[in-house]
């Protein structure tokens, strides 16, 4: 592999890499993309897409924000914010050969539950920090950023789908009253929609409560 010079953010994650990780076709086929592609794409003559920031992400542990950020001032990160090195990638790789051998029913039911428990984790110290409206406002960003990356699929199961985000809203515990600056930030933010869906969260939580108190007490 030619001399990389560090002009770009994949131009640096290929020097760490090193020339037999990393050549032009070695590269190429990690990421299912052509050669020519590679080479401009390290070169900075064409950018990175979302997609395929994510393609390199997924098989480097490459941190996605810094490769697409392009801000080749500051160091590279992994997955996990700390510094990417060679080891970084022996990790990322272990773990998708672990994925690839195990179960993909196991191991996206395992993640996917992992990710809702911290999710909720997470929600509820807000609430206490009374902070319950930024953190929506947040999810709902992070999960546009997910759409833009990923895209959707309009193949699914609607009726199964609403009866699952049924369940999951009764076992929330929303607050009475969500931060004193949550409208004025829902107005900034035009998420108008946002809104609409918690008040109505709000509401449902509201005629629920007398319910589970008369239970408890009969």
């Amino acid at each position: 592999m030619a001399r990389l010079q560090n002009k770009t953010c994949l131009s640096i994650l290929r020097s760490i890499l090193g020339p037999e990780l990393a050549s032009e076709y070695a590269f190429a086929k990690k990421i299912d993309m052509s050669v020519s592609w590679v080479k401009q794409a390290t070169s900075g003559h064409i950018p990175l897409t979302p997609k395929t920031a994510s393609a390199i992400a997924y098989e480097t542990g490459i941190s996605f924000n810094w490769l697409l950020s392009g801000n080749t001032s500051s160091p590279p990160m992994d997955a996990d914010g700390m510094p990417y090195t060679i080891e970084s990638y022996a990790r990322q790789r272990d773990k998708n050969n672990r994925a690839a051998t195990s179960s993909n029913k196991d191991t996206f039911e395992s993640t996917i539950a992992d990710s809702l428990h911290l999710l909720m984790r997470v929600f509820n110290h807000a609430i206490s920090c009374n902070q319950a409206g930024m953190f929506l406002l947040c999810l709902e960003k992070f999960a546009r950023d997910m759409d833009i990356r990923f895209g959707t699929s309009s193949f699914y199961d609607r009726s199964r789908e609403n009866a699952i985000l049924q369940n999951l809203v009764l076992n929330i515990h929303l607050p009475e009253i969500l931060d004193p600056e949550y409208e004025r930030i829902l107005l900034e933010s035009h998420s108008k929609e946002l809104g609409e869906k918690l008040e109505n969260l709000r509401r449902q939580k509201a005629l629920e409560k007398p319910k589970r108190q008369k239970q408890r007490s009969s």
